[in-house]
């Protein structure tokens, strides 16, 4: 089975070509006509040939190695351009005050981007491409030894998982019409309202960011880069242009670099102070909040995959959760009809339920019906979702309205406590009984089977790219807090940032008459 299709291939590298190199400093005619003809080679090459099956599963692997060595051709010398290009730009922002270097690092800014986002779409090409060719999950030739069985997994401790385990598993209580009833209705009803509370508590915080603080930080960072506009060009109105907010910016051809050393300090400290003069900085303090949102939007999808699509649908209740013994027998029970199960692997699943007997009895979700899968979404994984996006976008633009390094990281700090209040409601106010009844609690997997492949190894790394295109997509394309930004601050705040720390000449001041011994 072939790896990687030659459509898929040429349609990656000639993405990396069109997205790294410049148009005039790098040949892309060279490395497509050098990959037509690594295409042209695999195509013709040994494909009509027939071999064993052991040499049909291991030729898939020498097929990819003359389109990795062209794709690795076409990197080096792409990459050795956009390190040119980007050397290039570190001299002109940092080194020089002419007016164009200045303006030039916002021409090449989104070319960058958009290399970055040709990058990350040519990874989820690569997925496709793996996927539809059957590689991705190790294939049919797969070894037993590569292949983990996931009989089921457990739900992570906090607020909306306990509201999602205590709705199923008293649901079907109350289903049953045995014991006391009303205490079960009482329990729900207690930790879905605690639940609620949690939200709009969550609601009030953000409403009240968006409508106390953000604003203050949004104007007095706008009111700082529109006087530091004005005055870098002379103070004459007639060489600026208005925002859509009526705020002052500077046309290229009238700004003066010179201007701003003789600012007054309060000025040069609040724009010095903009994130944006500070972007690698700033990037990272943003990519780290947007990890931590990101990785909460994971864990809601697998929580709504794991329960809405995974788990089947059932009529009734009633049955929704058995004993982990009794799931294990019937799991079995289906094994041994298929005959995919090992008599030695049902012995020692039969061990370890055995060595299980007398701890804390464990459930599962084996169903679930239609009404409880949508009270679910609406009251737990629906609310989860929406507050956790919309926390990335205020918080986002709150970050980018901080005037100030040192509040930039407190900030931070003070949105993950509002992102994880869920998680502090649940160890403070929910009892010991409860938790356990959650930790008990395991559900069917997303996959039952996974075979070594490249998505299980490293599907990972797609959640941390998504990050890393918010990142992009906020800081260039969708933040108001500074619109129509010039990208002129950095050169002249770090040599200002730099003078600050600079260790004043003892001697010569002495001998001005300056202080004594």
């Amino acid at each position: 089975m072939n790896l990687l299709h030659p459509s898929c291939t040429a349609l990656l590298l000639s993405a990396f070509v069109a997205g790294t190199s410049d148009t005039e400093s790098c040949n892309t005619g060279d490395h497509v006509s050098a990959l037509q003809v690594s295409l042209d080679t695999y195509s013709d090459g040994p494909h009509h040939v027939k071999r064993p099956q052991q040499a049909q599963t291991n030729s898939s692997s020498h097929r990819l190695f003359p389109l990795l060595q062209v794709a690795g051709q076409v990197a080096e010398k792409a990459t050795a351009s956009a390190v040119a290009q980007l050397g290039s730009l570190a001299d002109l922002s940092i080194g020089s005050e002419e007016e164009d270097f200045v303006f030039e690092v916002n021409k090449h800014t989104p070319h960058f981007g958009l290399a970055m986002l040709i990058g990350i779409g040519s990874a989820c090409v690569v997925a496709c491409c793996f996927a539809v060719r059957g590689s991705i999950f190790g294939g049919n030739g797969a070894d037993d030894e590569e292949v983990e069985h996931r009989p089921y997994d457990e739900l992570e401790e906090d607020t909306y998982r306990l509201a999602i385990v205590l709705l199923v598993r008293d649901g079907q209580f109350l289903a049953k019409g045995q014991g006391a009833s009303m205490l079960r209705a009482t329990r729900i009803f207690g930790h879905v309202g605690l639940l609620l509370v949690t939200i709009v508590i969550q609601i009030v915080l953000l409403e009240q960011i968006k409508s106390l603080v953000t604003p203050q930080a949004v104007t007095t960072i706008r009111t700082a880069y529109d006087e530091y506009e004005l005055k870098m060009c002379g103070g004459v109105e007639n060489h600026t242009s208005l925002t859509v907010n009526g705020k002052h910016r500077c046309k290229p051809q009238y700004f003066q670099p010179d201007v701003f050393m003789g600012l007054d300090d309060e000025l040069k400290a609040d724009v010095c102070n903009i994130p944006f003069s500070q972007l690698r900085f700033f990037k990272l303090v943003l990519l780290i909040w947007s990890l931590t949102c990101i990785g909460q939007i994971k864990m809601c999808i697998e929580t709504f995959v794991t329960l809405m699509v995974a788990t089947p649908t059932c009529e009734s209740m009633v049955n929704a959760v058995i004993s982990l013994e009794e799931a294990e027998d019937q799991r079995m029970s289906r094994q041994n009809s298929a005959g995919s199960m090992p008599d030695e692997t049902q012995r020692e699943a039969a061990a370890t339920t055995a060595e299980k007997e007398g701890a804390d009895p464990e459930k599962v979700i084996q169903a679930l019906t239609a009404s409880m899968k949508v009270a679910i979404f609406f009251t737990v994984l629906l609310p989860w979702f929406m507050i956790t996006c919309n926390l990335l976008a205020q918080g986002s633009r709150w970050l980018t309205a901080t005037n100030d390094f040192g509040e930039l990281i407190l900030n931070a700090v003070g949105l993950e406590f509002v992102l994880l209040l869920k998680d502090l409601v649940y160890h403070t106010i929910v009892a010991e009984r409860n938790k356990r009844e959650l930790k008990n609690t395991k559900v069917h997997p997303m996959v039952k089977k996974e075979p070594a492949g490249y998505l299980v190894f490293m599907g990972g790394f797609v959640w941390g790219a998504v990050a890393v295109l918010w990142v992009y997509v906020y800081i260039f394309h969708l933040q108001t807090v500074l619109p129509e930004y010039k990208w002129d601050v950095h050169a002249s705040c770090t040599r200002w940032l730099k003078s600050l720390t600079v260790k004043p000449n003892l001697t010569a001041l002495r001998a001005a008459g300056l202080g004594s011994l």
